[in-house]
């Protein structure tokens, strides 16, 4: 797949991208907020229904509706608390540190 028409921020595509740039990607980890998320069913079911959640949070009645009661600083500190990210460690290929 060439990942310079697509949307570039999953899993499968930053790797790739990392690969084909010279780079040796050594672990991939999801974090949500400030907790990784450990290997495990339990936890990847938790973090699966913790995006099911924050996906509501993203309709724009809900921004809206945020922004109405002038709260939206408080939606920006949910979202960021809650969203999944990824965190990639990677090491150029042929350098030692």
């Amino acid at each position: 797949m060439d990942h310079t028409h697509s949307f570039i921020t999953t899993k499968y595509r930053v790797t790739k991208l990392l690969r084909d740039a010279g780079f040796s990607v050594l672990d991939v980890r999801y974090v949500i907020g400030r907790f990784w998320v450990t290997t495990g069913f339990p936890q990847h079911l938790l973090r699966h229904l913790i995006n099911s959640v924050m996906i509501l949070l993203h309709l724009g009645i809900v921004t809206w509706i945020f922004e109405y009661l002038r709260k939206g600083d408080f939606l920006w500190k949910i979202r960021k608390s809650f969203f999944e990210s990824l965190i990639i460690l990677a090491i150029k290929n042929g350098q030692t540190n």
